[in-house]
Order: structure tokens, then C-alpha cells, then sequence
């Protein structure tokens, strides 16, 4: 391994993957995330990972830094001081009890862990840098603070636009001192929050420069054949997503499940086939689910969860279950997209969108306007698929 090149520490996410390659030419990249350490080793680069670096008397040190925590916890517990919501019996006292010392024990070890491993990463070599994905979790901003307090430069290029409406967005909080944003929509995103303006750069999504290198896509004719779609019929593909109390609100699932019927019924009424992209967070088993719904209401097609790319390139038109990437990766590609709404989240002006009475009206409408290079535009900065070489250069200019 090259001991000459410095550190930058990173947490490891796949969405910043397309970046490990050009910048293992300029540092050697420390991981947290041990199995994306050894993934960039299979790929051929040198990389390590922090937690290799953890001895006995650190991890000693850590359970006891956990338990003198945790014990203070415990007693505000005992006395009925800890709330974190009164009316959920499971976030105050004493539900509160049943899970919160382990749960916090585990976490304070963990992260102590990582900041211990880097520090000593950093008495045997020097670092240029931090960059992160994110930085609310404890990674992200575990990682970051650790970066500040040791004088490095923080950079984070995020991992999604943040399209949630309401003023509390978690993403609000802002750790790291510099930001490599997607796009116009999410630099004025973070000007809204208070970052000032001389700390984001326009970069753009590295993950999606691949999807336009045409000669690496399917064809049209060729995605439909491998899912089994007609070239000539209408297809219309629904992007599902998962009720979490971070990104949706209202009554929960069960305004999933409407909204899943009213996408049956526009299908029906279109005679389309579905492609249903579901999100990868969905719990195992939901396939059944929609397969069952779309045999009652007599609608065919797919269900998957991984190949966007067929998704959108065998689809007419993309029906999104609230705002998230996959509209994004539509525009890329050329595909238009409605949005059923859901509370508390909504795409921005260039995607129309409706609670789903009038869904076919949409989808006719998106599928006469066509693709949407515009909403491409603000939220990949520059709509070219360069974003990997802007990265490179930005991260380079800051951590030197």
C-alpha cells in the first residue's frame, strides 16, 4: 500500500461508489463501512478499513465510556425525567426502559469505536479530508464531527434530493462545512437552511453519469423482451414506496394502499401493463402483495425491485408513490412522470401530480408533454453525466 498518498475518510455508501476509483489515485480511502472497505479491495484499490484499527484497550475504554452513559440514562429512567413523546407508551415512561439503555449502549460503543480507530489512523498517517453521504445518522455525522475536531475539511455530497415539505426535514441540521449538491433545486435547498452560498458547489449525482452512456443501456426493444412486454403495448411503470414516519405522513399505509388502487384502476381503464419498481426498502414479501392485487383486478405485468434502468426505459410513463429519485432517473432517461401525492412530500413544480381521482388524466397529459429535461437539469447538475469528473476535481480543490 502507498503510505505516501493521504487518508480520506469516507463512510462508504454505493451511491458515491462511481468516485472510489478516480480518487484512489490521489488518496487511500478509510471506510467505516467495513464490507465497502473490502469491496473497493476486490475492485483493486487501496483501501482500508478504520475498524481493523481497533485494539483491546480501546474497545475497553469505549464499553466503559458506554456504561457511565447509559447508567446516567438509566437513572433519569428511573425518576420519570426522559420523554420523548407522551403519547406513545413505547417513547416514555416507563416503555422507555424496556429498550433504551441497550439500545443506547450499543450506540455509544460504536461510535466511540470509529472516532478512536480514526484517531489513531491519524497519528500513523496524514488526511486530507472527510467526505460523507449524509450527515444526520450516526456515521454521517459521527464521522463528520470527528473531521472538524481535527481540523480537516468536511465535505458532503448528499445522497438525495429532499423533497419532504415540512420545515422539521431531519436533513435541515447541517454538520458538514462544505456541500457538493446535486443541483440548483438542492443548492437552494441548503440556502434555505442557512448554508451560505461560498460552501456548495455544483456537482452533480455521480451514480447516475452511467445512465447516460447510451452504448451501456438497453434498448427499448431489448428491455421489453427481457421482461416480457410487448414493443407496441402501453406500459406504465408505478414506483412503490414504504410507510416510515421520517418521509410520509397522514394515515400511514393505509394511504399507501389507496393510492395503490387508484394506480390499479388507471391501468385498468388504459389497458396498460404495470412494471411495479419496488422500492428496495419494502419488507420482504410485499411481491405477493401486489401480485395478488393486480390478479383481483385483472391488470399484468412485473414486479421488481433492482433494474431501474428496464423500469423506465420499457414504461411510457412513470406513476411515483410520493417524491423520491426514481422520477429523477425518468427524466434522465427520457421518460415523463406523475406523482400520487402524499402527505408531507411533494416533487417541486415540474412534476405534476394529483391524490389520484383524476390519475389518468395525468398520465395522458406527462406522456403528451414528454420528457422533462428541465426537472433533469435542476436536480443532476448539468443534465451531461459528468458529475464523477466534478466531484473529483471539487474534492481535490478542498482536500489537499
Amino acid at each position: 500500500m502507498d503510505d505516501t498518498k493521504p487518508l480520506l475518510f469516507t463512510v462508504g455508501a454505493h451511491q458515491q461508489q462511481p468516485l472510489w476509483k478516480p480518487l484512489s489515485d490521489y488518496y487511500t480511502l478509510a471506510f467505516l463501512n467495513t464490507q465497502a472497505a473490502a469491496l473497493a479491495n476486490e475492485m483493486g484499490l487501496e483501501a482500508i478499513a478504520v475498524e481493523h484499527h481497533v485494539d483491546a484497550d480501546m474497545l475497553n475504554h469505549a464499553q466503559n465510556q458506554a456504561i457511565w452513559v447509559t447508567s446516567i440514562v438509566t437513572e433519569q429512567l428511573k425518576e420519570g425525567a426522559l420523554v420523548l413523546d407522551a403519547n406513545i407508551p413505547e417513547l416514555s415512561h416507563p416503555g422507555l426502559g424496556h429498550w433504551m439503555p441497550t439500545f443506547l449502549h450499543e450506540l455509544i460503543v460504536g461510535a466511540i469505536i470509529r472516532a478512536y480507530s480514526a484517531a489513531k489512523l491519524l497519528e500513523k498517517r496524514p488526511s486530507a479530508g472527510v467526505l460523507v453521504h449524509e450527515d444526520v445518522t450516526v456515521e454521517g455525522k459521527g464521522l463528520a464531527l470527528f473531521g472538524m475536531s481535527e481540523g480537516l475539511p468536511t465535505l458532503h455530497i448528499p445522497h438525495a434530493n429532499h423533497f419532504l415539505s415540512c420545515d422539521g426535514d431531519i436533513h435541515s441540521k447541517v454538520t458538514a462545512e462544505f456541500i457538493g449538491a446535486r443541483g440548483t433545486y438542492m443548492r437552494d435547498w441548503y440556502l434555505s437552511k442557512g448554508v451560505p452560498e461560498d460552501k456548495i458547489t455544483l456537482v452533480g449525482a455521480p451514480q447516475w453519469d452511467w445512465l447516460y452512456e447510451t452504448e451501456e443501456m438497453p434498448t427499448r426493444e431489448h428491455a421489453r423482451r427481457a421482461f416480457g412486454f410487448d414493443k407496441d403495448e402501453l406500459v406504465l411503470c408505478y414506483g412503490t414506496t414504504w410507510f416510515q414516519n421520517t418521509a410520509v405522513w397522514g394515515r400511514g399505509q393505509e394511504d399507501l394502499d389507496e393510492a395503490w388502487l387508484y394506480m390499479l384502476k388507471a391501468a385498468q381503464e388504459l389497458k396498460a401493463k404495470l412494471f411495479v419498481k419496488m422500492h428496495p426498502g419494502e419488507v420482504g414479501g410485499r411481491e405477493k402483495f401486489y401480485l395478488e392485487s393486480m390478479k383481483k383486478h385483472g391488470v399484468s405485468g412485473v414486479i421488481d425491485r433492482k433494474h431501474n434502468e428496464y423500469a423506465m426505459i420499457v414504461s411510457d410513463c412513470l406513476v411515483t408513490q410520493g417524491s423520491s429519485n426514481l422520477a429523477i432517473e425518468a427524466a434522465i432517461l427520457g421518460k415523463p412522470s406523475v406523482e400520487l401525492w402524499q402527505c408531507g412530500t411533494r416533487y417541486p413544480g415540474w412534476i405534476d401530480g394529483t391524490w389520484g381521482e383524476d390519475l389518468v388524466a395525468k398520465i395522458k397529459a406527462a406522456m403528451e408533454a414528454g420528457p422533462n429535461d428541465d426537472f433533469a437539469r435542476v436536480m443532476n447538475y448539468d443534465h451531461d453525466g459528468k458529475a464523477v469528473n466534478r466531484c473529483v476535481e471539487w474534492i481535490r480543490s478542498l482536500c489537499q
